[in-house]
């Protein structure tokens, strides 16, 4: 999908740039190995770091996952990948 194409609307969670500069590294290494989500109305459901690193890098498409779901279940996968979301050490 065309990254411009794609909406963003109030995120649950602030951007980490460092976080999007190590994304950025990795993508440009070896690719993107999860795609981000988006409803069918292409509004960013969860992926945004990747989707940060992806213009960080002057890419003009990712890969996405569409999902036909309403606006308050976007919102709880949003929070689910939030919450459920492991950092390795």
């Amino acid at each position: 999908m065309l990254i411009k194409e794609i909406v963003i609307n109030n995120r649950k969670r602030r951007v980490n740039e460092s976080k999007v500069l190590e994304i950025a590294d990795s993508i440009k290494q070896i690719g993107l190995i999860n795609p981000i989500c988006v409803t069918v109305e292409k509004v960013l459901i969860a992926g945004y770091h990747r989707l940060q690193a992806h213009k960080k890098l002057g890419l003009e498409e990712i890969d996405v996952i569409i999902k036909d779901v309403s606006s308050m279940e976007a919102e709880l996968i949003e929070i689910d990948e939030n919450l459920k979301r492991s950092e390795l050490n």
